[in-house]
């Protein structure tokens, strides 16, 4: 009797265990319709997750593996919403209770421009969409957007129609500007930006306007035709101060510059199937509205972002070389790209040996007292293009011991690979050798 009490006991603490972990995670519901959620929500007086996923999905199979079941999860989820799985695809083992929400997972993909998966929608009780998620979460994220979505303050369709409604609490517009562009509504966003920017920002004091999240935000949001641009254009160094990053500035008036006023072109010549764009115009129109060195450099870098494309290696080295010779202080992070790609495209000795000069002054100055693995490996290709092959192999072998010293495997494996082609006298650029003077 004592044996068979003991068995039945342990069965007993067998069955409390499955029943534990079965408890654990999310209680997600799994043969409501759309209407018993919303009843059931609503008298439990509880608000509704829903993980809208698909079948192919891998982020929403590592979300069901290694965030929805987690104690923690489980415990604020379940006792703050009623959570449902909506399954977005469609397959032939679908059973007759997923069936039953294509019509529900259709809408909600029209009405809230669902894109990508996994999407978190929050509701109300009554099923009113109150806030929005995307992609894979780490248990405390996940736990944090639940929370906001509780709060009507955090809650992004909750301000959009407050919004839209005309009541404005300006200081949270940028957050609500900064969550319709990543939910993929850029008219919106746009149109949120400007309001905050030109009715807000703009009438602060210099002391309040000139922050970091300040002027990062208006960077995004701006073009080259506001009349805001001008705080970057007229205040480049102020501007980086604040920011902490050199260059900010004039990396934000030129990308401006390049998508405003020079990229239309590229794209017409590209709808055209044309190779020409009419630099010299462009430029003239650059220089009366910006001035010289602003126009050239933005030209130069245009040009060296086209002729790649049209494969035309030869302009697209001349222009490396042109962008050198207008060289400022901005260009020294991009010494070693441009000693690179002349490596790899040109065969001229001229340029070949300027750019050796750059890999050397990249070298120097980098900011690990010259232990830069792959400036090293540039030097070593330009050597043995140059028919330097001694010295080549010696600076390549330099290149793999810093790739060794920093444990850093790709950079092991791709220079091994260099030297053993440096060795055997194979190329290893991308245009065939034919060395001019």
């Amino acid at each position: 009797m004592l044996i068979k009490r003991n068995h039945i006991l342990l069965q007993g603490a067998v069955l409390f265990s499955i029943h534990a972990a079965i408890a654990q995670g999310i209680n997600f519901e799994t043969a409501l319709t759309w209407d018993q959620v919303k009843a059931k929500a609503q008298k439990e007086q509880k608000y509704i997750f829903l993980d809208c996923y698909a079948t192919w999905c891998g982020p929403c199979k590592q979300m069901d593996k290694e965030v929805y079941p987690s104690q923690k999860v489980g415990n604020f989820f379940n006792e703050k919403y009623i959570s449902v799985k909506v399954q977005f695809d469609s397959t032939k083992n679908d059973d007759e209770t997923v069936r039953k929400w294509y019509t529900i997972a259709a809408q909600l993909q029209q009405q809230y421009h669902i894109k990508a998966l996994p999407t978190y929608l929050f509701c109300t009780p009554d099923g009113k969409v109150i806030n929005k998620g995307l992609g894979y979460k780490m248990e405390k994220d996940l736990i944090e957007l639940a929370a906001n979505s509780l709060d009507p303050a955090k809650q992004y369709y909750t301000q959009i129609e407050t919004y839209r409604s005309g009541i404005k609490n300006y200081p949270s517009l940028a957050w609500l500007a900064n969550e319709a562009q990543y939910f993929g509504n850029k008219a919106l966003a746009d149109t949120i930006a400007r309001d905050y920017i030109n009715n807000y920002l703009m009438k602060l004091r210099d002391e309040r306007l000139y922050t970091k999240d300040n002027l990062t935000f208006i960077a995004f949001h701006m073009s080259a035709k506001d009349k805001y641009f001008s705080i970057f254009y007229n205040n480049r160094d102020r501007i980086d101060s604040v920011v902490e990053k050199k260059f900010f500035a004039q990396e934000v008036i030129d990308a401006y510059i390049l998508n405003e006023y020079i990229v239309p072109y590229m794209q017409k010549a590209d709808s055209m199937h044309s190779s020409d764009i009419p630099w010299e115009a462009i430029e003239a129109k650059l220089i009366k509205n910006y001035g010289r060195k602003d126009a050239k450099r933005n030209i130069l870098d245009a040009k060296i972002k086209w002729y790649p494309n049209k494969k035309n290696w030869p302009m697209f080295c001349k222009s490396i070389i042109d962008r050198m010779h207008h060289r400022d202080e901005s260009v020294k992070p991009s010494l070693n790209q441009y000693a690179w790609w002349i490596s790899q495209y040109s065969n001229s000795q001229k340029q070949l040996e300027t750019a050796l000069n750059w890999a050397d002054e990249a070298i120097q100055i980098s900011n690990n007292n010259g232990l830069t693995p792959n400036y090293t490996d540039t030097k070593a290709v330009l050597l043995y293009k140059l028919n330097r092959k001694t010295e080549a192999l010696t600076t390549e072998q330099k290149a793999i011991d810093m790739a060794s010293e920093q444990r850093n495997e790709y950079y092991i494996n791709e220079f091994t690979n260099h030297l053993s082609k440096i060795s055997k006298a194979e190329p290893i650029w991308e245009v065939p050798l034919n060395i001019v003077e």
